[in-house]
């Protein structure tokens, strides 16, 4: 593991340069004159508190990061588990953040922690972090007036859908039918995650992280609100419009299954913002600007992280044990 956290992997700077690539296009399509006269209207000062909100959603899913941890059975010093939570950023420009799966790993290598019991939490994790979102888009299409009963149709749809693809009855279904040997082969992991997931599926464990979630996203939906305050009354937007418009778009970019979403986020949130009346290079400014604040923002965090443990990593040549238990979660 040291040799390869040395420096980033090709991936990431192919995704960076597609990142620029895409904003390059965007800001051709908007028009650069356009581009640069607002942005140059921005007022900058807000652009610090936009960040306080982004770093208030790491801040967030990071203490629903560890109460699940803490609901399987793991108990790590709350300050490790923070500095390796903030590292799994790093993943944030991965397909649907799926590089933050370096979480387990990283455990396992500091607190030798099976992936058995620690894969389960990161998908909880994405899962709450998916359903949050559906639970806030649904908020800003009730608020907005929108069609309230074809969103709560594709909420519950979508919810039912996670539910029953983390349902150990489920995949004991699946096998039934195709033969298929759970024990042995490539479905071990998966009917393991499925069977460990399901002793999150408590009411109090699903309420109390779904409340962090919708806090935690919510935090980044009032930075979005607070780009389009900067530039003008006169080109602000209503919270709940930014509500829907962020969350929708999030959630867009992480079901399409490409790095950080890239350019699909981007182009819905340009979209949406036209769609409620704003000029194009206004949509095209706000998007860059939300979108440095919170994806970039998180992957460079990430990577200070990812780094620093890699130093400590190098300085310790034993594996931590210390703060961790060894009891299994319990079933049901």
């Amino acid at each position: 593991m040291d040799g390869k956290m040395k420096k980033l992997p090709k991936g990431f700077w192919w995704s960076v340069f597609g990142a620029l690539v895409v904003y390059f296009v965007m800001v051709l399509i908007g028009n650069a004159r356009e581009f640069i006269n607002s942005l140059a209207g921005f007022s900058w000062w807000l652009f610090g508190p936009i960040l306080l909100l982004s770093l208030a959603n790491y801040n967030l899913r990071f203490l629903k990061w560890d109460y699940i941890m803490r609901c399987s059975s793991v108990n790590i010093k709350k300050s490790e588990n923070y500095r390796i939570f903030m590292a799994g950023l790093a993943g944030t420009i991965s397909p649907g953040k799926s590089g933050e799966l370096i979480k387990p790993f990283l455990l396992l290598d500091r607190f030798q922690l099976p992936l058995e019991r620690t894969i389960p939490v990161f998908f909880f994790e994405r899962l709450t972090d998916f359903m949050g979102l559906i639970l806030l888009s649904f908020i800003g299409i009730f608020l907005g007036r929108r069609d309230i009963t074809s969103a709560l149709i594709l909420s519950f749809f979508m919810i039912a859908i996670l539910f029953f693809l983390t349902n150990p009855l489920f995949w004991r279904l699946v096998f039934g039918l195709t033969g298929w040997n759970p024990k042995k082969g490539p479905f071990r992991m998966v009917y393991e995650i499925s069977n460990n997931i399901q002793n999150f599926w408590r009411a109090d464990v699903v309420f109390y992280t779904l409340f962090l979630t919708v806090l935690a996203w919510g935090a980044e939906c009032t930075g979005y609100y607070l780009v389009f305050k900067g530039f003008g009354g006169a080109e602000s937007i209503s919270i709940i419009w930014a509500i829907f418009i962020y969350s929708a778009s999030t959630i867009l970019g992480a079901i399409t299954f490409v790095p950080g979403g890239l350019g699909i986020t981007e182009g819905s949130l340009t979209g949406l913002a036209i769609s409620v009346g704003k000029s194009k290079s206004i949509a095209i400014s706000s998007t860059l600007i939300i979108r440095a604040a919170t994806l970039w923002f998180a992957v460079l965090l990430g990577i200070l992280f990812l780094f620093k443990l890699q130093q400590d990593r190098s300085s310790c040549a034993e594996p931590q044990k210390n703060g961790v238990t060894n009891q299994l979660p319990r079933e049901g």
